[in-house]
């Protein structure tokens, strides 16, 4: 066994994965296809990591039943419900409603800046029932996943009929975006786990190592296209029927990089449009920026 690139007492693993992969027109059991095998896959048990997160000082910081919180500026104000960390949120709350058991609070983080040590795509368990002053130095190496891990983690097609991983709002609707239309097939229309949708993927794998039917198969997509699905056996669909919870859920908006990168391209696109109309116009715009109020010393 090669050395792993981790201390020992961090309780490191290695491992292999097997996949078996269709080939068209070549029939077979799926428990008989050839075997694409991906080795030196690092990895710990989340258990280990548990104990271990348990065991350290930073126990006594932890928040082990989620809570709401409330602030009143001033005597005459009315209270603002405060939001800010996992263990103070509205989900928080209806899990534990939910599981009415006792269990640990955490989020899977794709890691970016460990990238040299495992493969593109890979996960690092990070606490939330931990103030966020207290893991800052932790959350600098680790980001929310973005569209396109999102797109990879819920099996669903890059871009499709039905793009949003959260939702089954269809491409055609997104120029309605920022609407009340649009607004109410978000509420109306989330993505949810079911039955239905787990035996369409069992299907899927039939006609492809059964049948020998090829993986872009017409009738292999239109199985899966109402939610614009993969043929994949998603391992948190797997994990979380057993408690008949959707993980789609698991899945939060990344601010930061979705609204925040996605607004960065529209202002840029805004910009070029006022160089076209007018050069002044552009000059025009940052005196505007200029009378808006600064917070603390900077200037906009």
């Amino acid at each position: 066994m090669p050395l792993l690139p981790f201390v020992a007492s961090d309780e490191w693993h290695t491992g292999h994965i097997d996949i078996p992969v269709p080939c068209a027109r070549y029939k077979c059991k799926e428990d008989d296809a050839r075997i694409f095998r991906v080795n030196d896959i690092y990895y710990r048990n989340p258990l280990n990591v548990i104990q271990s997160e348990f065991a350290d000082t930073t126990f006594y910081s932890l928040h082990l039943k989620p809570f709401k919180e409330f602030f009143r500026p001033s005597p005459n104000v009315d209270v603002e419900h405060v939001y800010g960390e996992v263990y103070t949120s509205d989900r928080m709350l209806e899990m534990e409603r939910d599981v009415m058991k006792f269990h640990v609070v955490s989020q899977f983080w794709n890691s970016i800046a460990l990238a040299w040590i495992l493969s593109p795509w890979k996960s690092l368990l990070l606490y939330q029932a931990q103030a966020f002053y207290a893991r800052t130095q932790c959350n600098t190496i680790c980001t929310i996943s973005d569209y396109v891990e999102k797109v990879i983690l819920t099996s669903i097609k890059f871009l499709a009929k039905c793009p949003c991983p959260l939702c089954l709002v269809k491409k055609s609707q997104i120029s309605q975006l920022g609407t009340k239309t649009d607004m109410r097939r978000h509420e109306n229309k989330p993505r949810e786990d079911n039955t239905f949708q787990r035996d369409r993927v069992e299907m899927s794998h039939t006609l492809m190592y059964e049948k020998g039917y090829s993986v872009d198969n017409q009738t292999v997509n239109e199985l899966l296209s109402k939610w614009s699905g993969l043929p994949h056996r998603n391992p948190f669909s797997k994990l979380l029927s057993m408690i008949d919870d959707n993980y789609y859920k698991l899945f939060c908006n990344d601010l930061m990089h979705e609204a925040a990168g996605r607004w960065n391209d529209a202002f840029k696109h805004l910009c070029q449009c006022l160089y076209a109309l007018a050069k002044e116009l552009i000059q025009r715009l940052n005196e505007r920026y200029r009378q808006v109020p600064t917070f603390g010393n900077g200037t906009i």
